[in-house]
Order: C-alpha cells, then sequence, then structure tokens
C-alpha cells in the first residue's frame, strides 16, 4: 500500500470513544434576572459638557462620504451655548434681584418712625395737625390751603399768596375758632390763580411711617404704611422728614 508523505501527525481527530453526553432535562439553566428595571430619571439634563461629549462621538463615527455639515455644526453649537447662557443669566439676574430687594427692605425699615412728604389730598391729624406742600408749577398767585372734614365743611383756611414750585404749608390741628379739631383724616384742597384762570392744586403732606410691607413682588411691593393713610411705594416718596 502507498504511504501517504508529509501527513502531519498534529492533526488532531476526536476520540469516537468519547461519546457527547445528552443534556439533562432536570439541568439547571441560568436564565438572566427579570426583576424590576429602574426607570430612567427625568431630572437628568443635558449640560455642556455631555453636549460636546456627544458631538464628539458624532464626528468620530460620522460617514467619511457624508461629514457632518458645518454650518449644521456651528448653529447647534451656538444654539446650545445661547441657552446655556440664557439659563446662566437668568439665575445670575434672580440672584441680582433678591440683592435689590433685601437692601431695599433695609433702607425702607430705617424710615419707620419718621415722616415722609408723599402725593396725597389727605393728611392725618394725630392732635397736632399735619403739614404738606401745595403743588403750585411754574407759579401761581393767591394760592390759599383749605382743610376739610369727613362731613366736607371748611374747618381752617390759610393763605399761602403767590409762589412756584412746592409751596409748603402747616396745620396746627385748630379750627377757625382756635379750638382743637378731633383726630383723624382731613381732606386737603388746595386752590390758586394762574393767568385769569382759578385753578385747583395739587397736594402733598407728610405721613408718619408706622410700618413697613414686604411682598413675592420684590422691590417694587416694599410699602411704606402710613399712619392712618394706606401704604405708598418707595418711588412716591418725595421728602423725608424727622418724625
Amino acid at each position: 500500500m502507498a504511504q501517504i508523505k508529509g501527513l502531519d501527525s498534529n492533526i488532531y481527530w476526536p476520540d469516537k470513544t468519547k461519546q457527547q453526553q445528552p443534556i439533562k432535562q432536570d439541568a439547571k439553566v441560568n436564565k438572566p434576572e427579570t426583576g424590576p428595571v429602574a426607570a430612567p430619571s427625568d431630572n437628568k439634563k443635558l449640560d455642556q459638557k455631555d453636549f460636546f461629549s456627544l458631538l464628539t462621538q458624532q464626528l468620530a463615527y460620522q460617514d467619511p462620504s457624508k461629514p457632518v455639515d458645518n454650518a449644521h455644526m456651528i448653529s447647534q453649537m451656538s444654539s446650545f451655548q445661547t441657552s446655556d447662557g440664557i439659563a446662566q443669566l437668568t439665575k445670575e439676574f434672580k440672584g441680582l434681584n433678591n440683592l435689590m430687594t433685601s437692601s431695599k427692605a433695609l433702607q425702607a425699615s430705617t424710615l419707620v418712625g419718621r415722616s415722609v412728604l408723599v402725593p396725597l389730598d389727605h393728611g392725618m391729624n394725630e392732635g397736632k395737625g399735619f403739614s404738606g406742600v401745595a403743588v403750585a408749577g411754574k407759579g401761581a398767585k393767591n394760592v390759599h390751603v383749605s382743610i376739610k372734614d369727613a362731613a366736607g365743611e371748611v374747618i381752617k383756611t390759610m393763605n399761602l399768596g403767590d409762589g412756584h414750585g412746592n409751596m409748603k404749608f402747616n396745620w396746627d390741628g385748630k379750627d377757625k375758632t382756635g379750638k382743637a379739631a378731633p383726630e383723624g383724616k382731613y381732606k386737603i384742597e388746595v386752590t390758586g390763580k394762574q393767568g385769569a384762570k382759578n385753578v385747583q392744586l395739587a397736594a402733598a403732606t407728610f405721613g408718619h411711617v408706622s410700618s413697613v410691607s414686604l411682598s413675592h413682588k420684590g422691590a417694587e411691593g416694599i410699602k411704606l404704611n402710613l399712619a392712618g393713610l394706606g401704604g405708598f411705594n418707595m418711588k412716591d416718596v418725595l421728602e423725608v422728614g424727622e418724625g
């Protein structure tokens, strides 16, 4: 018989004496865990770092024959940076607004116990009358200030003469006969003459700051509470008195 030359003795021949064992029916098979899967968190948001990481992956795996359009990529980057910048700016403005509110509240609190001049045609008599100004503007002649009670009756009239701008007056709390008027709120009526016409002029009065009210509106919501006269914004204050 002819011999086969060049036969590789390292060729592996399976041992037929070892038969493949059948898998037993009761064999245990590892099964994947089927427990509950945690839902992805809705609170996770992409930040600027995540965006550039995804962009790098996109560029690494892009089709060389169809590269990412430069204009589109720049548009995406600009859009993200603008959004991120606006969010940061909003945060900084919120902090600035809180700081301004605190500053305004502190400033307003220093006025408690003092008197402030506000544009109002009423005054509060707490036993000693009140003071204020008649607004004559560019000028008025024969300016009179009348103090009226709750019934509309004039209990005192003061002649301020001629003047312009803010003409100060002071009511001592007494009526025409020199008797002390009851405490309470009184109306201020200012009249004068401009040219040939008799006109009614605006008035402003001093009120006593009893407290300060804060609001969720921030600095704009801060109000000075004037005893018997109501609340006024800081911007309404024309002058600050001693008390």
